[in-house]
């Protein structure tokens, strides 16, 4: 069955007077956006993604850390390590708190908890 998309009627959503949900949307926008100076990075010895000591590529997610349960664990960034195991993502607010997640099939999840971005 073939969708003829000339036919869907899109109607957009008016907003009249103020909504509590419209300032964490805006708050949530902004950071998800790399905006911030911050960095998070993975650099040798003690950063770099390893399986038994040895550095392998590996994904690395960034989680950002709330007190607020409507904002606590949201996805902010995924990497993908280098072959050396090095990792690094800029763009994050240095007056938060996030949660880095390495991942790397058939291993479990290594978690670094309430971190704070670093500057330059």
């Amino acid at each position: 069955m073939a969708v003829d998309f000339e036919s869907v009627q899109i109607n957009p959503v008016t907003y009249t007077g103020y909504s509590p949900k419209i300032r964490p949307i805006t708050y949530l926008w902004r950071i998800t956006q790399g905006t911030g100076t911050g960095y998070l990075a993975g650099t040798y010895p003690d950063g770099v993604t390893t399986v038994e000591g040895v550095p392998v590529p590996a994904t690395v997610r960034v989680l950002l850390r709330s007190t607020d349960p409507a904002f606590d664990g949201l996805f902010v960034s995924e990497v993908s390590s280098n072959v050396d195991g090095t990792w690094r993502v800029d763009g994050l607010n240095p007056n938060l708190k996030y949660d880095v997640v390495g991942r790397k099939d058939g291993f479990n999840d290594v978690i670094m908890a309430n971190v704070s971005p670093a500057t330059d």
